[in-house]
């Protein structure tokens, strides 16, 4: 059956990716759904339980209709579980039948209804198209390839938690939280920023004068904020020289903290904040100790493992909010004394132990 389909493929492509009509306009050609009995041992081979019917399609056709909103509009969750099974083939597209309350019915549908069948829609149109576009820009290198990862990834874990929780017979109800929204925006937002500054040679300079005012009005709202780095062997020998030189100054080599440190707002310190988060991260890796001078990385150590930064005057990124609680932790996945497991475990252990702190603040 495969050669069937790598003979399918190449009689597609011999003129194109698909069929064109004689007006020059993309003809697609697929079924009408995929979930038929009779189809088995036919149109699908023989096969386990786990075959996957709408991909194995999918990589014959560029189209397939979806008959199952005509009776009952589906959950938003199917549909992004739908797109995400088609991803193999880039060109393909769905179509979809219309629910029969707006067509078929004599009683009008309710707002109910209008409000379902938009949110079925969504995800086979937005979300295929911002998944897309991330996609697009991280195989381009536009963007690091960890974020697309970041943000293809939540996708299928929230589609994967819904199916799974239909499979073992507890179906949860899907509700997007305002957090989420939040993030779908923020997402699109940034999608926006990087193809403003390709497409139209935007300094990146004014395009975060624009974002730094798209979320001005949230600064306040936000009690705490961690900002999470790492620091490896590259950083001393690619990016400091690279710096210096962009700066047109002479590279003064120096060596990189061995261990967990965080890096505080000198103008906030919050002492009993940023000690608390190192007692914790202290139980799991070891803290970066102070050199011949008493400082880390040239500033003073101001407690163990904590040193001060002017955020606000160094434009660091904690300073986009203002938090009454903020710290940047710094692991060092390149020392011979910790894994990278355990630096991933460090910056855990440090989110909790901030957390805990602000919930120990909160009365009663």
């Amino acid at each position: 059956m495969s050669s069937e389909r790598n003979e399918l493929r190449s009689t597609q492509n011999k003129n194109g990716s698909r069929l064109k009509s004689e007006f020059g306009h993309a003809v697609r050609i697929g079924p009408a759904g995929w979930s038929y009995a009779d189809w088995e041992g036919t149109v699908y081979p023989p096969h386990r339980s786990k075959f996957d019917h709408l991909a194995y399609l999918a990589s014959f056709f560029d189209t397939i209709e979806i008959n199952s909103p005509f009776y009952r509009i589906p959950p938003p969750a199917h549909a992004r579980s739908w797109v995400r099974r088609v991803a193999a083939n880039p060109d393909f597209r769905f179509t979809t039948k219309i629910f029969r309350g707006f067509t078929h019915e004599a009683q009008a549908p309710g707002p109910g209804d209008v409000d379902a069948f938009k949110a079925y829609l969504d995800p086979l149109a937005d979300k295929a198209l911002l998944v897309s576009i991330y996609v697009a820009l991280g195989v381009n290198d536009y963007i690091p390839r960890w974020l697309v990862i970041l943000v293809v990834s939540r996708d299928i874990l929230i589609v994967g938690g819904v199916m799974l929780s239909w499979l073992v017979g507890s179906p949860v109800k899907v509700k997007p939280l305002l957090v989420s929204k939040l993030n779908t925006v923020a997402q699109i937002v940034f999608a926006c920023v990087v193809l403003g500054s390709l497409g139209f040679h935007i300094e990146a300079k004014n395009l975060t004068l624009a974002l730094m005012a798209l979320v001005a009005p949230l600064r306040e709202r936000v009690l705490v904020h961690i900002d999470l780095h790492e620091t490896t062997n590259s950083d001393e020998s690619e990016f400091r020289p690279a710096l210096a030189a962009r700066d047109g100054k002479p590279f003064e080599p120096e060596a990189i903290p061995d261990g967990f440190y965080l890096c505080a707002d000198a103008a906030n310190p919050q002492p009993e904040f940023q000690q608390a988060v190192i007692a914790a991260v202290a139980k799991v890796t070891h803290i970066a100790p102070a050199d011949a001078k008493g400082e880390i990385i040239g500033s003073p150590v101001v407690a163990p493992g904590v040193i001060e930064y002017d955020y606000a005057r160094l434009g660091l990124c904690p300073r986009i909010t203002n938090a009454r609680y903020k710290t940047t932790t710094e692991v060092y996945p390149d020392s011979p004394r910790a894994t990278p497991e355990q630096c991933n475990a460090a910056q855990v252990a440090a989110v909790r132990a901030a957390l805990d702190f602000i919930l120990a603040q909160v009365p009663g």
